[in-house]
């Protein structure tokens, strides 16, 4: 009976990690705006979320990590969590950054590369100072259009365009893409690959 309680426990723990599904936490704002934007989080609050990431032992990967996982057909570890950034906003640096460093986790930020270096987004340098340290920079378009509504050749355009501003920028390989609000049909998919990137 001792034996099988084991078995049945290891079975049971065996399901559930294989049932185990990795949560990706989309963030944009990180500011004290809420009142504002529902897109918003106070600094506080992110502050405290990722203490308590920590405080409880999750495991923050990469998302380019979890991606090669998916690939290749692992299993992620249990209480692992991936952290993202949307549109490539200043506080991501300012407000988010800091606290990502801070507890070592790394993060993907998705920036539309049109608005890079105009008021209330990133930087140049802020870019390339993140993705030095734990930060994935990645593709979000250039105008943040729904890819959907254009035409193939301007979607193509809108892939290829933000992949080279971004590259220039950070020097390196930019390998993963995220569709603005969420709009892509098959044959954009197709698109994005064609493009040359891993994953959207």
């Amino acid at each position: 009976r001792v034996l099988i309680g084991f078995l049945g426990a290891g079975a049971l723990l065996f399901a559930l990690d294989r049932a185990y599904v990795t949560p990706i936490l989309l963030y944009q704002h990180i500011d004290d705006h809420g009142h504002r934007s529902t897109l918003s989080v106070s600094p506080e609050s992110f502050a405290r979320q990722m203490e308590f990431l920590k405080t409880h032992r999750y495991r923050v990967i990469a998302l380019s990590e979890y991606v090669h996982l998916l690939r290749d057909k692992k299993q992620p570890p249990r209480k692992s969590v991936v952290i993202t950034f949307d549109d490539g906003y200043d506080d991501n640096f300012s407000q988010g950054y800091p606290v990502l460093r801070k507890m070592g986790f790394p993060a993907a930020v998705f920036v539309q590369t049109g608005v890079i270096g105009t008021p209330g987004y990133l930087m140049p340098e802020d870019l390339a100072i993140m993705s030095d340290n734990g930060v994935e920079i990645q593709s979000h378009t250039v105008a943040h259009p729904f890819l959907p509504a254009l035409e193939p050749a301007a979607v193509e355009k809108e892939l290829a365009d933000s992949k080279t501003t971004l590259e220039g920028i950070i020097e390196k390989p930019v390998s993963l893409f995220a569709y603005p609000g969420g709009g892509y049909t098959p044959e954009i998919a197709r698109l994005v690959e064609k493009a040359g990137y891993e994953a959207a």
